[in-house]
């Protein structure tokens, strides 16, 4: 019995030592990497941002053009046209104004996601900054050891 639990204690040092940790740098990289993919999604965002006010614009701009047929329509007394291109006019700026309501919504997102993207940057050169700062205390250390076990040989 004990050959079996000093076989098992042995494996299990062995599966312990090939497990190493994870460098500082790793985790940073990750997060580096993590922040393209944000900075990524951020752009993603804006870009979705400008087609929708480009959409928008065109249906105002149609809107528009109904309306103005519209009234060339009444000109001309035809009632039944006239009130087509209302009817027209008036689904396009329903329209219109739901798509502001979208618009809205999505630069009060973009808003938020930039704010954490930001957050999240300083979080991650903070980070870095405390890793640099720590690796120097390190080396000088290391040196002052060096120069110490020079001095005292």
């Amino acid at each position: 019995m004990g050959i079996i639990n000093r076989i098992i204690q042995l494996y299990r040092a062995n599966s312990y030592k090939e497990a190493e940790p994870v460098s500082f740098e790793v985790y940073l990289e990750a997060a580096n990497e993590r922040l393209r993919e944000f900075a990524v999604i951020v752009s993603r965002l804006e870009s979705e941002l400008l087609s929708a006010k480009n959409r928008r614009q065109a249906i105002e701009k149609q809107q528009q053009q109904l309306r103005e047929q519209a009234e060339q329509a009444a000109s001309q007394q035809d009632a039944e046209a006239a009130k087509r291109y209302l009817e027209q006019s008036y689904t396009s700026k329903t329209r219109s104004a739901a798509m502001q309501q979208d618009i809205d919504k999505l630069e009060e997102r973009i808003a938020v996601t930039k704010e954490r993207f930001a957050e999240l940057t300083r979080v991650i050169e903070e980070a870095s900054s405390k890793h640099d700062a720590i690796m120097i205390r390190n080396l000088l250390a290391s040196a002052e050891i060096e120069a110490g076990k020079t001095i005292h040989k």
